[in-house]
């Protein structure tokens, strides 16, 4: 049982660091982020693709939204 419980949980683990890149999100994905010039945006796409960068929400990026606790602890 432990081992089954242990091979669920790190399953889950790994699926939810790669959940970005399986979804596929860019930077065309979120509206704030298209005004940007096309060097920018690719260094947000690297950075979401990487997971470090979420957005915060499915369509908003939060590029003028103040950084939370959570957020910063994730890109450090």
């Amino acid at each position: 049982m432990k081992k089954s419980l242990s091979v669920v949980l790190s399953a889950t683990v790994a699926l939810s660091m790669f959940s970005s890149v399986a979804f596929g999100k860019t930077s065309a994905d979120f509206t704030d982020l298209k005004d940007l010039d096309a060097a920018t945006q690719a260094k947000f796409d690297a950075m979401i693709s990487a997971g470090i960068f979420d957005g915060v929400s499915d369509t908003t990026f939060g590029l003028k939204e103040e950084m939370n606790r959570a957020q910063f602890a994730k890109v450090a």
